[in-house]
């Protein structure tokens, strides 16, 4: 019947389409665990080395609450929105890349670690960069499905290097 024929069709996409997702997201997740685990620093310039060989745990203040030491899980039991701030050289990125190898511990959501000075160069805006970061030469992620699932919650969206974004960009990714 015509029913049967659409529904074989619409589960086969739906198994293609999930096989796609599934193919990118490893690529990415691999990709960005191995660069955010083994990285250069502000005092380690020209070698990549163990995050955790260098790694100086910080504190955060929000409201009345202090941070020790603070993970994925324990950030986002405060909010699912954080701003960090500090001088040039204080550990933002450095945080951000713990924030991310622990949010893949806590497996609550797919991590994004978004190098926000990459939207200097070509992408037009912070969707199309987040659209390019989960892809890869293997895979192209749907735009559509991005936006989707960023509305949803799917994403852990570590957004790193705001100041470097150029002036005249800034309040489009704001």
């Amino acid at each position: 019947s015509l029913a049967a024929l659409a529904r074989t069709l619409f589960r086969d996409a739906t198994q293609e389409v999930t096989l796609q997702l599934h193919t990118a997201y490893k690529d990415y997740l691999t990709s960005c665990a191995r660069s955010c685990s083994q990285t250069k620093s502000f005092f380690i310039r020209d070698t990549p080395v163990d995050l955790y060989s260098f790694y100086v745990p910080v504190s955060l203040a929000c409201d009345d609450l202090d941070l020790e030491d603070p993970d994925y899980s324990r950030v986002v039991s405060i909010s699912n929105r954080i701003v960090v701030r500090g001088t040039a050289g204080s550990g933002k990125s450095v945080l951000m890349k713990h924030l991310f190898v622990s949010s893949l511990k806590a497996r609550a959501h797919v991590p994004l670690f978004v190098d926000l000075r990459r939207i200097n160069d070509k992408h037009g805006s912070l969707l199309e960069l987040i659209v390019a970061t989960l892809s890869s030469k293997n895979s192209r992620i749907d735009r559509t499905y991005v936006e989707s699932a960023i509305r949803r919650g799917h994403f852990a969206l570590l957004l790193d290097g705001f100041d470097e974004i150029a002036l005249d960009k800034r309040e489009s990714v704001v």
